[in-house]
């Protein structure tokens, strides 16, 4: 295809052609994996089964293939390498693997070596799939993740154990917990940050805030970050650091810290730069603080605008105000919305929504519950899609009643025309956001032995 196309241009079908002709790869069915792969929506998602043959050193492997989304029901072959993991967790046995585009492959695997603690699909992230580990392989890699030495792999485990948290087949807690014990042994930079990007999604999105506060997820992993940060000199993995320990401020001791870090009076790390950036996100934080007195936050807000007169410092502002509006303004900022005569642009509103719906008001936001679904429905009447996304993300309730709320976003889905088709599939992704939570933690009507009954009278079934 180089050889044929340099210095000319070439089109998806000139490649196919060439790949048809080609000698070295046989059998080659160019209409057909183009149908499956690049005309078919769908991603699928493959797991591992093992069973014994009673004493024969042979084992079979059975990979099952599903549909990710049972929308899109395509199966397809993949070309895959599994690894096979020994107990100090080193890769022992590297195998290739065809599985088939159908529900179930079979792999006979001889074990005579030695039986493996862990066994990882798509080694090396060649194909394109969804990798969910079987369950003797997600306990291993949770309790010897320090004892993975490539990066990459890391990172594929970390990624199948996240896939695992939004399918509800772990528990955010359990994820985040070995996430924080195992995060200060991570040296990669970007491993790191995507682990802790998983961490503060898991809190937000698939951890009740009951369980948060129970077992104190985000005020450990803030003392974690603040830890590994004093002992840290790597610039890049400092500024990951920086920006994560920030986010996971939530309690009057981390607001506390960050206080002390933003006058300039925390000696552990003031190494650490603080940017203008910075600033504003810590400010945000200072602002949900009922330890400090408005007006001492008022003096912070009015210094860091002296320093800061950019459009973002102004955008911070309209959420800082919005956050800490009295009753009688906060109905005219909701009314503000959906004035067509606003002066504020679109993105101006977003700020305002994010701190008119902040954690900190959620208890305020009760009384706008039944509108918000009210005005999500017509809302092309409103703005356009960009203000209806924001309006989607930023003022959606927070979760009292999974099943009532789970309905409310039903009804978007049936009553929304084909022409808000970007409603109709948000709405889906929050109904299987909103069920994935609702299933492995504690319903209103639960205790928790009512929930651990229930789980495993599911799962028995």
């Amino acid at each position: 295809y180089f050889s044929k196309f340099q210095w000319s241009n070439g089109t998806l079908s000139d490649f196919l052609k060439c790949l048809e002709e080609s000698n070295s790869i046989l059998s080659f069915d160019a209409r057909n994996w183009k149908k499956s792969w690049l005309q078919t929506a769908g991603l699928n998602e493959c797991f591992i089964e093992w069973k014994s043959e009673g004493n024969s050193e042979a084992e079979k492997v059975i990979v099952h293939q599903n549909p990710a989304n049972i929308n899109y029901p395509t199966l397809r072959t993949h070309r895959i390498i599994a690894a096979l993991f020994d107990e100090e967790g080193e890769i022992y046995q590297k195998r290739d693997f065809l599985i088939k585009d159908q529900k179930e492959t079979l792999l006979e695997l001889d074990f005579s070596d030695r039986y493996p603690a862990a066994v990882l699909l798509n080694y090396g992230n060649h194909a394109f799939m969804k990798v969910l580990l079987d369950e003797n392989s997600r306990d291993f890699f949770i309790s010897n993740m320090s004892k993975i030495e490539e990066e990459h792999t890391r990172a594929l485990i970390w990624i199948a154990l996240w896939n695992m948290v939004r399918d509800a087949r772990l528990s955010g807690v359990d994820f985040v917990t070995t996430i924080i014990d195992n995060i200060d042994r991570e040296t990669d930079p970007s491993v790191i940050e995507l682990v802790l990007n998983y961490a503060m999604s898991s809190i937000s999105s698939f951890i009740p805030t009951e369980f948060n506060q129970k077992f104190m997820m985000t005020e450990s992993l803030f003392i974690k970050l603040k830890s590994m940060i004093t002992d840290q000199r790597e610039k890049h993995v400092v500024t990951i650091l920086k920006n994560y320990l920030i986010q996971a401020a939530t309690d009057e001791n981390s607001y506390a810290v960050l206080v002390e870090w933003f006058e300039g009076r925390l000696t552990s790390i003031s190494h650490v730069e603080l940017g203008i950036d910075s600033r504003w996100k810590i400010l945000l934080k200072i602002f949900k603080s009922n330890q400090i007195s408005l007006e001492r936050k008022l003096e912070y807000l009015k210094d860091q605008q002296n320093k800061d007169k950019s459009d973002s410092g102004r955008k911070i502002t309209l959420q800082l105000e919005a956050l800490i509006a009295d009753d009688n303004r906060r109905d005219e900022i909701w009314n503000s919305f959906f004035d067509k005569n606003t002066r504020l642009s679109v993105k101006d509103l977003a700020s305002v929504m994010q701190g008119f719906n902040d954690a900190l008001n959620r208890s305020k936001m009760i009384q706008y519950h039944q509108e918000y679904f009210q005005k999500l429905k017509k809302i092309n009447e409103y703005g356009d899609r960009e203000f209806g996304i924001y309006f989607f993300d930023l003022l959606a309730p927070a979760v009292q009643d999974y099943d009532e709320i789970i309905l409310q976003y039903t009804s978007i889905v049936k009553d929304t025309s084909d022409d808000q088709i970007w409603l109709k599939r948000k709405s889906i992704d929050r109904i299987d956001n909103l069920e994935t939570v609702s299933y492995t933690h504690l319903r209103a009507h639960e205790t928790p032995e009512h929930l651990v009954c229930r789980l495993l009278l599911e799962k028995k079934k």
